[in-house]
């Protein structure tokens, strides 16, 4: 077993990384799950995930060695239609056979709602009833509703409690009379307007940022300092004038009135019809001012760490970009959608990094490749590596095309090149993806020979490789200079994908992009994409040459060169090669039963779904 970290966070592309976070999410909930301490997670709203988070989902649900987990999650079903993700996501859980038990929640019935306004007035049914005919009547129901409608009766007088007779007192004739909206919304927005124009102000703030938000959040907006350097500009367009103390204290009032709850730092909306409530109480002329007045008071400040206050900055100003007409200032947001979606990336959340780059180029001109080549590039670039993780073929190619037509170099292609190759394969097209690979291998120098008669080509390949090695010991070849050359290292890279394709489809190509790997690796120096080639080169010597010591030697060299090289993210390819190929020819096959498990957890590590299964399968 080699002496090389596994536990180390390996930089991978964005497949291996949703991969990955599925895998350590799996192995978290394992951890957490047991049968003397089991796990319920619930989770409400799930009519607003996005298929990424679906998809998680669905990855712990239908994980059969997790005995001691349960999954309860609820959604509005009149917000979600046959071809919904979750409509869609569900019917794929029945089909895999996954129990589940569907508990519909509908609006309180008549007598329900009586014997809740009876159990709150302290009355009795039969005096309530009067009053729960009313109500019904106006809400159906609706849970929400009763409440706001309960609260706004009370607030507006039509309700209240007599002292000489110590109960509750109405008038059904005149509640009757009333009208009562039968939207949540319009009844909120009716309370909110009762309140002071701080507390409405500060409301409205808290609704600009989502559901909730941190009081670290509203310090850095109303700082002081913050303000100072904008009020140098008398123009400035400020909604908010009060200070962090000053805005803290109008908040009481709606929390009293139960409109936000504080929990330690946070400020959150009971519902979210308040906060829609208090959003609409901005015109829709004023939405985007306040939106863009709102990050750059979090840009510019410097308490908040810089990721969080990067996506809040981004997220706000981009709600405001119709306002922004200066150029350079859109190119400025543009580069920093670019790099929220490269953080998201990191994360595997592709819908939201999907958005910044959609929002980073449409902030661009029709110039934007003359203009602002670098980052058209790189939003391109991620927006096909997303459409690809996304499984969004026809929009990942025609972003592909735009780059091909506009890059200025092959180095600028490169990437967009190994895009292409990797979503052919994961649409199950081996061989396009072979073909395409190959070209690629050409414009990058390192042409692979191909013709009917492929027998000869590898015997001559192999001989070329065979005299390259020549005299060469081990400790020559672990001494080789690092892969410095691009270029080089780019044909590596792809050689690793293109070996396996090769494998699987076209066994004879295989054969000659070993060769290939060796190679390059013996005129230009060694890099961790050589381990692999190492060991698929002892596997070739003993299938097919009868050379099991030479195999042998390569198998044990290649394990060397991961372990010098730290080369973690290779170590579940070279397990899987030595083991399945190499050491059964000298060794009980019961040896490579614990390399093989590790390769197989090591690949699931770094994304490597495919050698993963191939690691297992083996074991």
């Amino acid at each position: 077993m080699l002496e090389v970290s596994v536990v180390e966070t390996v930089k991978v592309g964005g497949t291996e990384a949703r991969n990955r976070f599925k895998h350590v999410f799996r192995l978290l909930v394992r951890a957490l799950a047991t049968p003397s301490h089991p796990l319920v997670l619930f989770l409400d709203d799930l009519q607003w995930a996005d298929t990424a988070s679906l998809a998680l989902i669905e990855s712990l649900i239908t994980d059969y060695e997790s005995k001691s987990f349960l999954f309860i999650g609820t959604y509005r079903d009149d917000e979600v239609s046959e071809t919904h993700p979750l409509a869609i996501q569900l019917r794929k859980l029945e089909r895999k056979g996954v129990h589940t038990t569907k508990i519909k929640v509908g609006n309180l019935t008549k007598g329900h709602l009586n014997s809740m306004i009876s159990d709150h007035l302290q009355t009795s049914l039969s005096v309530s009833d009067p009053l729960a005919e009313v109500v019904y009547r106006k809400t159906s129901g609706n849970a929400l509703l009763v409440i706001q409608c309960l609260r706004s009766l009370y607030d507006e007088g039509f309700m209240h409690f007599s002292l000489n007779t110590r109960q509750w007192q109405w008038d059904t004739k005149v509640i009757d009379s009333k009208g009562v909206s039968d939207s949540a919304v319009k009844l909120m927005t009716r309370q909110i307007l009762t309140f002071p124009a701080k507390t409405q102000n500060a409301l409205k703030l808290i609704a600009c940022l989502g559901s909730y938000t941190d009081e670290c959040v509203l310090s850095a907006i109303t700082a002081d300092d913050n303000s100072g350097s904008q009020q140098e500009n008398s123009h400035v367009w400020e909604p908010i004038t009060s200070g962090h103390n000053e805005l803290m204290s109008s908040l009481q009032l709606a929390i009293r009135q139960g409109i936000i709850v504080h929990t330690e730092s946070k400020y959150k909306f009971t519902h979210d019809s308040f906060q829609h409530a208090a959003y609409s109480l901005i015109s829709e002329t004023e939405r985007g001012l306040w939106h863009l007045w709102i990050g750059n008071r979090v840009r510019l400040d410097q308490t908040l760490s810089p990721e969080k206050a990067l996506f809040i900055t981004v997220g706000q100003l981009n709600k405001g970009a119709k306002f922004i007409d200066d150029a350079d200032e859109r190119v400025e947001l543009a580069w920093l959608n670019l790099q929220a979606a490269e953080i998201s990336i990191s994360y595997a959340a592709f819908v939201p990094a999907s958005f910044h780059l959609r929002v980073g180029r449409s902030l661009l001109d029709e110039n934007c490749w003359r203009d602002q080549y670098k980052l058209c590039l790189q939003i391109s670039v991620l927006q096909a590596e997303v459409k690809q993780c996304e499984g969004s073929f026809k929009e990942m190619d025609k972003i592909l095309e735009e780059i091909f037509l506009n890059a200025k170099c092959l180095d600028d292609k490169i990437r967009s090149y190994f895009i292409r190759v990797r979503s052919l394969s994961a649409q199950g097209k081996q061989q396009e993806a072979l073909e395409v690979g190959l070209l690629v291998l050409s414009l990058l120098g390192e042409p692979v020979p191909t013709s009917s008669d492929m027998r000869a080509i590898i015997k001559e390949e192999f001989l070329k490789t065979k005299q390259l090695l020549e005299g060469k010991t081990n400790d020559d070849l672990l001494s080789l200079k690092a892969m410095e050359n691009s270029r080089k290292i780019a044909a590596m890279q792809q050689l690793n994908d293109l070996i396996l394709f090769a494998f699987v489809a076209r066994q004879k190509e295989y054969h000659v992009l070993v060769f290939k790997t060796i190679q390059i690796s013996l005129c230009h120096g060694m890099c961790k994409e050589a381990t692999i080639g190492l060991a698929m080169y002892g596997g070739l010597l003993i299938q097919y040459f009868n050379d099991i010591e030479g195999g042998y030697r390569f198998g044990q060299l290649a394990m060397s060169l991961v372990e010098k090289l730290q080369a973690s993210a290779c170590l579940a390819r070279v397990y899987t090669a030595f083991h399945t190929f190499i050491n059964s020819s000298s060794q009980h096959h019961r040896v490579s039963l614990e390399p093989l498990k590790l390769a197989s957890q090591v690949a699931l590590r770094v994304g490597d779904v495919e050698y993963s299964v191939m690691s297992a399968r083996q074991y």
